[in-house]
């Protein structure tokens, strides 16, 4: 990135490194921004650090860890945030499982009230290589998105990952009385 600041007459131009990260994280937020907005939320007390890999049906992908400031032995933890295509992707978006009645009806009725939030969970649910599903109690269905939330170790301050533990998880996405 090029910077021109003009100082008094005297045009000074000086030259800004940008990190490959920062690039890609930018392409995602150009267009996925409510997705890199989560991440950034989810991400308070880090740093994002995002890669670059194919997926088998061709497609360019970002994925995304929040890393902790380093320990004092250089070792440091992070959280997966998630992956996201670097092109528009129209499939981009998590489903119920087939035959899943319920929750396909669930999410008709959600997207027939808010297609907008209905699009927002379906790309956080997908991002999270999660699938949806419902829950429902005393007239409430809750649509959910389960997924493995993984933590992650760069043990020797190398910027790889050394170890990983995955967590079952599932998070509420939205509800409909």
């Amino acid at each position: 990135m090029n910077v021109r600041l003009a100082i008094g007459v005297v045009i000074v131009a000086f030259s800004v490194p940008v990190r490959a990260e920062e690039v890609v994280l930018a392409k995602v937020r150009s267009i996925y921004p409510d997705l890199v907005a989560q991440w950034e939320n989810d991400c308070l007390s880090g740093s994002i650090d995002t890669s670059v890999f194919d997926r088998a049906d061709g497609g360019k992908f970002a994925n995304a860890i929040c890393w902790y400031p380093p320990e004092a032995d250089g070792s440091r933890t992070g959280q997966w945030l998630g992956i996201a295509p670097l092109n528009l992707h129209r499939t981009f978006r998590a489903t119920c499982h087939n035959g899943d009645r319920s929750c396909q009806e669930a999410l008709t009725q959600w997207r027939s009230i808010d297609p907008q939030a209905v699009s927002r969970a379906e790309i956080y649910c997908a991002s999270k290589q999660g699938t949806l599903f419902v829950v429902s109690r005393d007239g409430v269905t809750e649509i959910r998105c389960g997924f493995f939330a993984t933590t992650v170790w760069d043990e020797n301050s190398d910027g790889s990952i050394d170890d990983e533990d995955p967590v079952s998880v599932e998070t509420p996405l939205g509800t409909l009385n």
